[in-house]
């Protein structure tokens, strides 16, 4: 039994890519792969740009709305690990990854269309005269809801999939820049999106029927095709080795009670460089999800009291007009695209810029914009502003995931010298091996799953809030805009924190 267990270690630690292979193999294929396992940028861009306003063409009341946007924080925080944990142990002759990349990236494309098209399809099943039932829009909402549930739902495996596809193929020195290769990726993906969605040449600008035509269902087929075409080359470049199928096959999944013992070991028995990775950001991102959700309706509402007022507007400001939340998504996403060639090439030339040191400074500038709020109340100076953190969001995108694959990368390596040199004394004395490094290199896709939760989690909490100050608050548009403004400077304020959290973290 002892030699059956030592052979099953050593085989499964085998199956895992050769990571000693040359940058050049690994890190453009996974980048690639990265560009949508980090965040599915192109859908993100969509949803978090049009979807709210598409909601709300759809006929959604407030609190349905918010109850839309509550799907995304809490599928990621819980669904995530879960996934995260089962394709730790997936043992398909696919490989662990790819099963949950493909089947997830075929449930998004169809409920993403399903949700971009909600009515035409309610019409469809309910006659051309369903408008005028009683129940139609009952019929309208479930579909929206259904398929919105759907779309966060099918992400995770992907997101999921893709981000640790990077850490199983690369090893801890090639972390630093296969994430900032995924970095790269998000952003031109999300200034492309944003690009399209402000020009005049998506086809929803020329359609004579704009509640049949939207730039949300434009922007959805921008994001299924780009969808398609990245999962499809990521699979095919990246040569992913399947663990011994003698094992198990995909439904080995893990009991609850080791998924909860593997959770346990890795927030307090693990290295305190990921649990402070986890802290930093849920603070951070308690600044970061409220202006990331509401930077279109902060950015609209200012330039609505200037037009009432006849404040003069200069320049582009003025001819965006309605567009003025399109052009500061393209502002901030151009930013982060500048930062996220800048600042890997810099930590490349000159040894000086290290991780740690630019998280801070960036988290740092992240903070004071939200508080520099209180002075920047125009139009054009909020652009400016919003554009300036496009620099915290592109280090945002890249270090935590760099220093968390670094540190998994590490614990991998440790465990197969451990593996290699010191078996009998492992096996029969288990307090010799190191735990955190056994369930670190066995669970990656479980502490990326953790890692979303604590992101996740702030979303959860920001949303309630606002959602119930949104209840108990009955005010014009002008205190609305005050409100808000108060919530983005309250999320610098714990973004602070998160610079003082980020100090702990040692550099690699």
């Amino acid at each position: 039994m002892m030699d059956s267990q030592r052979t099953s270690s050593v085989d499964a630690v085998q199956s895992y890519p050769n990571k000693s292979q040359s940058p050049r193999h690994w890190l453009r294929p996974i980048g690639f792969a990265g560009f949508i396992g980090r965040s599915l940028q192109v859908v993100f861009v969509t949803f978090i740009g049009q979807g709210v306003t598409h909601l709300k063409s759809l006929g959604l009341t407030q609190p349905e709305i918010s109850l839309a946007l509550l799907f995304g924080p809490l599928s990621g925080a819980f669904i995530q690990p879960y996934f995260g944990t089962w394709s730790d142990h997936c043992r398909s002759r696919w490989g662990r990854r790819k099963p949950f990349i493909i089947v997830g990236t075929l449930a998004l494309v169809i409920s993403l269309m399903c949700l971009a098209w909600a009515e035409p399809i309610t019409r469809f099943f309910l006659s051309p005269y369903a408008p005028h039932q009683a129940s139609y829009r009952a019929c309208l909402i479930a579909v929206t809801m259904l398929s919105v549930c759907c779309m966060w739902v099918a992400i995770q495996p992907v997101q999921i999939g893709l981000r640790t596809l990077i850490t199983d193929g690369c090893s801890d020195w090639e972390q630093t820049k296969a994430n900032a290769w995924a970095t790269t990726y998000n952003n031109l993906a999300a200034t492309l999106a944003n690009l399209a969605a402000w020009s005049n040449v998506l086809p929803h600008t020329t359609n004579k029927s704009p509640r049949d035509h939207t730039v949300f269902i434009d922007l959805s087929v921008l994001a299924v095709i780009v969808l398609i075409v990245t999962v499809a080359i990521s699979c095919l470049a990246v040569e992913e080795k399947r663990l011994d199928r003698g094992v198990g096959t995909l439904d080995t999944r893990p009991s609850s009670i080791s998924r909860l013992g593997a959770v346990r070991e890795i927030l307090f028995g693990g290295p305190s460089q990921i649990r402070t990775v986890y802290l930093t950001q849920f603070f951070a991102w308690l600044g970061w999800f409220p202006l990331l959700y509401y930077m279109v309706i902060y950015i609209e509402r200012i330039y609505i009291l200037e037009s009432q007022t006849d404040m003069p507007l200069k320049g582009a400001i003025t001819e965006a007009d309605s567009r003025i939340g399109s052009f500061v998504l393209l502002t901030f996403s151009a930013t982060s695209l500048f930062a996220a060639v800048l600042l890997p090439t810099l930590v490349s030339l000159r040894s000086s810029f290290t991780l740690r040191p630019i998280w801070i400074a960036t988290q740092t500038i992240f903070a004071s914009s939200m508080l520099a709020t209180l002075i920047f109340t125009s139009t054009m100076g909020t652009v400016v502003l919003f554009s300036l953190v496009g620099f915290s969001w592109a280090a945002s995108n890249w270090i935590p995931f760099a220093l968390l694959g670094t540190e998994l990368s590490s614990c991998s390596s440790r465990r197969q010298l451990s593996d290699g040199s010191d078996d009998e004394e492992k096996y029969h004395n288990p307090t010799a091996f190191h735990a955190d490094s056994e369930n670190l290199s066995n669970n990656p896709g479980l502490v990326y799953g953790l890692h979303n939760f604590s992101i996740c989690l702030p979303q959860i909490l920001v949303t309630l809030g606002m959602g119930v100050i949104s209840i108990i608050s009955d005010s014009d548009s002008g205190e609305e805009t005050l409100e808000l403004a108060w919530i983005l400077r309250l999320g610098g304020i714990f973004s602070f924190v998160a610079v003082y959290l980020a100090t702990k973290l040692h550099d690699v």
